[in-house]
């Protein structure tokens, strides 16, 4: 078994819920047409607002999945990070950003003419326009099963492709 971490996100999910868990990631994404906009701080320093789809935040363990798909970088299991990734962001400058695992992320979500909603690994609820959430790593883990003799790197290189030839 191997010990991973996982996220706790607090914040205004208009459900009656404040605290919510996920494994891979948080996702702040519009729903339909439009834009919105994810104001981001780490540590009440402000990195960026994101104008696009919306934003990622993963673990290591979901670094391989949403975040990757979005560009993000594969993440080792053991790495105490964290990482923010853009959906389809409207500046193509913005690039996904590691950070240190012990951050408190803070999101303050805005959206003109966009539906928003959150989802904490696939459970996704509505959420209203000016909403926020704080984002960090949660006190609790928990163990994945791994088979023996299997490695992270040797599941990735099997999945990725990785020196596979194609060309014949």
């Amino acid at each position: 078994c191997q010990p991973r971490s996982m996220l706790e996100v607090t914040g205004d999910f208009g459900d009656g819920i404040s605290t919510r868990y996920a494994v891979n990631e948080v996702v702040i994404q519009r729903q339909g047409a439009g834009m919105i906009s994810v104001e981001t701080y780490v540590n009440d320093q402000m990195v960026a607002t994101y104008h696009g789809d919306g934003l990622i935040v993963s673990t290591p363990t979901g670094s391989t999945a949403y975040s990757l798909s979005v560009g993000g970088p594969v993440v080792a299991p053991q790495c105490a990070c964290l990482v923010l990734s853009p959906v389809a962001p409207h500046n193509l400058t913005m690039r996904p950003v590691v950070i240190p695992s012990s951050s408190d992320v803070r999101l303050k979500v805005h959206a003109r003419h966009a539906e928003i909603s959150i989802a904490t690994d696939n459970e996704t609820c509505p959420i209203p326009e000016g909403a926020e959430f704080r984002v960090r790593l949660a006190s609790r883990r928990f163990f994945l099963a791994v088979p023996h003799n299997i490695s992270f790197y040797d599941t990735l290189r099997k999945k990725m492709m990785w020196g596979v030839d194609i060309r014949s």
